[in-house]
């Protein structure tokens, strides 16, 4: 970091005290307050240097994309059947996740505050991640909803979306330690993953696997040894999926217990309501189904009061375009980081792969349930900023998108 941001250890520390801490402790519930201090605090030093320094200002990748998808998000309000609602999820989804990606866009400028933010986030994760495993085998090997650490939807989530930050320390952390910690932090995920039962996540986890393997394919990695791992990985992955679902069949067959699940109900219900409105919706907000369409709402299932699919949750609030503006942005963040992904440069090439990791993993598991809000939009919107702020001074041309 420059002088005017740091201008010695003391300092420098100091001033990423928030970043660091906000990363550490998004996971845990009951954390708002602290949480909106860091971000305000954050924000507001990121918002000096980018004043005073203007030589030193990243490149923004996705503007016009991002434009559009703010853009709409905003006119909702207008003809939102519940504006107040509307209003007060703009300004969670839209005015505080835009506040941390701009920050940490700003403030990872070096491969050393790179290193210090993802090892904040490890260290939280650590923690919850011991405290939820603790309580499960306390529980009797079942996961207790209602302990501090979330239940297991917004838990799974977290655990996709932290594994690309995890990945860059276990392949790039500078001491011999630090990466140890990392690798078995992510095994630790993946057991974590088994505890909760989640049957979403495994495609998910697939699917951020897969990125990894068409990086290492791409280095030639694919050697005899390299395709014994790829194959193991996807066995153990297959056998989790099997195994989860098996736990939690209530069904004759796996199958039969999937194709009987209550979301698909739901989502034709959906589909209708959406091509009865398709250019505009009833407002932003993942609880606008519940308030505009309650009929939609299965009397034995009162939890499915939202999609739980990220993009029929932006159909139903801003019809056709609103759907396409989200899907328009993921792509967009995705191409940028999969352009990165392929550079000559290791170091820029590994930032692409996390990139890539990330919107692939938070788009996958979003499909089986909209969990893009809150805590989890705001993780995914500080890596997405420092994994492009870091590329965007290492290559030292703007990011295209």
């Amino acid at each position: 970091m420059t002088a005017t941001l740091a201008p010695a250890g003391g300092a420098r520390a100091a001033l990423l005290l928030p970043f660091a801490l906000f990363l550490a402790i998004l996971p845990f519930p009951g954390t708002v307050a602290v949480r909106l201090v860091c971000l305000f605090a954050l924000a507001a030093i990121a918002a000096v240097g980018w004043w005073r320094q203007a030589a030193e200002r990243p490149a923004l990748a996705c503007k016009p994309a991002l434009a559009i998808w703010i853009a709409l998000c905003g006119a909702s309000l207008a003809y939102s059947a519940f504006p107040a609602y509307s209003l007060g999820e703009f300004k969670n989804e839209i005015g505080y996740t835009m506040l941390a990606f701009l920050s940490f866009l700003f403030v990872a400028r070096d491969r050393a505050t790179v290193e210090t933010l993802l090892t904040a986030l490890a260290a939280g994760f650590a923690v919850i991640g011991a405290w939820a495993a603790g309580a499960w085998v306390v529980h009797g090997f079942h996961w207790d909803e209602s302990g501090r650490y979330g239940g297991i939807a917004v838990f799974s989530t977290y655990l996709v979306t932290a594994a690309p930050a995890l990945f860059w320390l276990a392949c790039a952390g500078r001491r011999p330690a630090l990466r140890r910690i990392a690798w078995g932090l992510l095994l630790l995920a993946f057991l974590l993953a088994l505890m909760t039962l989640q049957r979403a996540i495994w495609p998910t986890v697939a699917a951020e696997a897969a990125v990894v393997g068409a990086w290492r394919y791409r280095g030639g990695w694919f050697g005899r040894r390299g395709l014994m791992w790829a194959a193991l990985c996807g066995v153990l992955i297959a056998a989790a999926f099997y195994a989860t679902s098996s736990l939690r069949s209530v069904g004759p067959t796996v199958g039969a217990d999937l194709m009987a699940d209550s979301r698909l109900l739901v989502w034709r219900g959906i589909v209708e309501k959406i091509a009865e409105h398709p250019v505009i919706g009833a407002g932003f907000g993942r609880g606008t189904m519940g308030r505009a369409y309650p009929e939609l709402i299965p009397p034995a299932y009162p939890l499915l009061s939202h999609p739980h699919n990220v993009f029929l949750n932006y159909a139903v609030g801003m019809g056709i375009p609103g759907l396409l503006a989200l899907a328009a942005l993921f792509f967009c963040l995705a191409r940028a980081f999969w352009r990165l992904m392929r550079h000559t440069d290791k170091e820029l090439a590994l930032l692409g792969v996390c990139g890539v990791m990330l919107v692939v993993g938070v788009v996958t598991r979003n499909q089986f349930n909209d969990l893009f809000i809150r805590d989890m939009s705001l993780l995914y919107w500080a890596l997405a900023g420092i994994f492009l702020g870091q590329a965007s001074r290492r290559s030292g041309t703007p990011a295209r998108a």
